[in-house]
């Protein structure tokens, strides 16, 4: 099996699936058949093909639908790939024939054809006809889209209609989150070799009517999030946060600055001398709630989150910044549907496993890659392997 990609499922409907039966994307094994080209179907939990491999690529099922594609194969080539959307139930919502498709996101989907981008909805209806050279998903009820010939064209937002909400006239531009988006002005031209590019100008925050309510000031821009942004000044790397208003409720200070979450936000201290920086989580008076101390720090999950000191290892805080668990991973990650993934090397392990709220190591550690579970299957890897991995360690292939 390999990764979790793209990949999709062709041709005729390969048999009615039961419903609300989750569905894996999975990939046959090489024969002198099928040559490696088109080896992607969906299986059940127990591994058990539920859509024959027909696609060349498969994605998981985003909004009830995932992105398929198939190629043809001429004797000894393979054409490239033509790109659809797939139901659950093995039908079609559209045929593999798009130069390019992504994921369906609030009821849309972004879809290429003649090296030009269009939008559509969930019955397969084109809802904005492809004229675009580079568009992003649709957030508060618009999308970032490009007009012009190039790369180097301005960006606007597009409403669900198709008009634009805010005409194109910015270099760059973010998606909306609570009322605001981050806009690149004031670009200059340059040639990197041959290739001319855009440079300098700086970033601001337009809001829904595309008045500037936030000064292009930044270097940096980043969502807003419980009503604060990490933003970082023109001629400085440190980040600090802003209110909807721009007024700076953190001074800048940070090598990176997360979102606010819950009221807290983890920020990473850089040291230039020591090179080893220090990650805490601080509110949004800049004060910290767990202290700056540890190499690397997740995000909680049920109250828990991976925590790692430069030479004991990594284990599990709660948020009184106790360790629950206690340090003694060579590496960890957050918890997914009870279980995290951990690294143990020699003596105590051989690789990637897993364990349980309390610790304990359910999946023992030996493998290569591991993956957080997902419908109660996740990744794994052993060399060049891939597998399926559930709750009890079974796996398949």
């Amino acid at each position: 099996m390999a990764v979790l990609a793209l990949t999709a499922a062709c041709g005729s409907r390969p048999g009615s699936v039961p419903p609300l039966t989750p569905l894996f994307p999975h990939q046959a094994e090489f024969t002198v058949m099928n040559w490696g080209s088109n080896t992607w179907g969906y299986v059940d939990a127990k591994g058990n093909w539920l859509i024959r491999p027909q696609f060349e690529s498969a994605s998981r099922f985003y909004e009830g639908f995932a992105v398929v594609s198939r190629s043809r194969q001429l004797w000894f080539l393979t054409t490239r790939p033509k790109w659809g959307y797939l139901r659950p139930s093995g039908d079609y919502l559209l045929e593999p024939h798009l130069e390019d498709a992504r994921p369906f996101h609030n009821g849309l989907a972004a879809i290429e054809i003649g090296k030009q981008w269009g939008f559509i909805d969930r019955v397969g209806k084109t809802v904005i006809a492809p004229q675009y050279p580079q568009v992003r998903e649709f957030d508060e009820d618009v999308a970032p889209v490009q007009r012009g010939p190039d790369s180097l064209s301005t960006w606007g937002y597009l409403g669900r209609d198709g008009r634009w909400a805010i005409e194109p006239r910015f270099d760059g531009a973010r998606k909306f989150s609570e009322g605001l988006a981050g806009v690149w002005t004031g670009a200059d031209l340059a040639k990197s070799g041959v290739v001319p590019t855009k440079t300098g100008g700086a970033w601001g925050y337009v809001d829904h009517g595309g008045r500037m309510v936030i000064p292009a000031r930044y270097m940096q821009v980043h969502e807003f999030s419980e009503g604060a942004a990490a933003v970082a000044e023109k001629g400085s790397l440190m980040t600090g946060y802003i209110d909807r208003s721009g007024a700076t409720i953190v001074r800048p200070q940070y090598g990176f600055a997360m979102p606010f979450k819950d009221g807290w936000a983890r920020v990473q201290i850089p040291s230039e001398r020591r090179r080893k920086p220090v990650w805490g989580y601080i509110d949004k008076q800049g004060q910290y709630t767990i202290p700056a101390t540890y190499s690397d720090i997740g995000e909680f999950q049920d109250g828990l989150a991976f925590a790692c000191l430069y030479g004991k290892g990594c284990g599990y805080i709660d948020k009184s910044n106790h360790f629950v668990i206690e340090p003694q991973f060579d590496g960890a990650s957050e918890f997914s549907e009870g279980l995290a993934v951990v690294l143990m090397m020699a003596p105590r392990g051989k690789g990637f496993g897993y364990i349980d709220r309390t610790g304990r190591v359910v999946i023992q550690p030996q493998w290569s890659e591991a993956r957080p579970f997902y419908n109660g299957l996740a990744t794994v890897r052993r060399g060049d392997d891939y597998f399926y991995i559930d709750r009890n360690g079974r796996t398949f292939k």
